[in-house]
């Protein structure tokens, strides 16, 4: 699954409740699911 460079403030507020892992790529954050 592929997902866009975002920053954390700017995600859903949903999206803040789930258990993510982060990785940071290029300067850019990306949610990790697996």
């Amino acid at each position: 699954i592929a997902y866009e460079a975002c920053r954390v403030d700017a995600l859903p507020a949903e999206a803040h409740d789930l258990a993510m892992r982060w990785v940071v790529t290029d300067g850019a954050l990306y949610p990790s699911i697996e």
